[in-house]
């Protein structure tokens, strides 16, 4: 608990005075930055895939956005290598892949 809130800029003193309490609302807060900052980086991810395949020739003219690329599952299934290979499989089966040619 310690290092995540010294990683999230919590001075340390600060956080040996918190309550128990306090100390639960604020690893609270800190999993939800956590969540809205990994939810930015995917958005961004994708983004990035999209404009790459967007400004690429292809025979479809279907326009791709970056939910395209990515599937949002739990979070906590993405962070382990069995969630992250199922999420690469439901986009596939959703989108079956992205051809450029």
């Amino acid at each position: 608990m310690w290092a995540r809130a010294v990683a999230a800029g919590i001075d340390d003193a600060l956080f040996w005075e918190l309550t128990p309490d306090e100390t639960s609302l604020l690893l609270t807060e800190i999993a939800e930055r956590e969540g809205r900052i990994r939810q930015l980086a995917v958005q961004l991810a994708g983004t990035i895939a999209a404009t790459i395949v967007n400004t690429t020739p292809r025979r479809s003219r279907r326009a791709y956005s970056w939910r395209d690329f990515f599937v949002m599952a739990d979070a906590a299934e993405n962070d382990t290598p069995e969630g992250l290979r199922s999420a690469l499989l439901q986009w596939a089966a959703s989108t079956k892949g992205v051809r450029v040619s």
